[in-house]
């Protein structure tokens, strides 16, 4: 993935920080982890519609479903993150399993 330096930058900036908050967050008990989707949206570039479904024309909307129908990057995330999340569940039960077993 090559990022033009400008958005380098912003993403290395907000990569630090994430990760001064988890270790911030650790020191206080708290436990949560960053899902760093930047290379998988990279790859979707229809995600970002920014002119899509507007006019050259003032007052009048252009239907671009493409871009605002159809499952997008957006719905993708959601599903990285139930996945992320039910492996999370699934590990300790897994682990309590084992140790009952052995």
């Amino acid at each position: 993935m090559k990022l033009q330096e400008f958005n380098k930058e912003f993403y290395w900036v907000q990569v630090k920080e994430l990760r001064r908050a988890e270790e911030e967050g650790k020191k206080m008990g708290l436990r949560f982890e960053v899902v760093n989707a930047t290379e998988i949206m990279w790859q979707r570039p229809d995600g970002h519609p920014n002119g899509y479904g507007h006019s050259l024309h003032k007052n009048e909307t252009v239907y671009d479903c493409v871009h605002w129908c159809l499952p997008g990057p957006i719905d993708t995330l959601n599903e990285f993150l139930f996945y992320l999340m039910k492996k999370k569940e699934a590990i300790p039960k897994l682990k309590a399993k084992l140790m009952r077993n052995v």
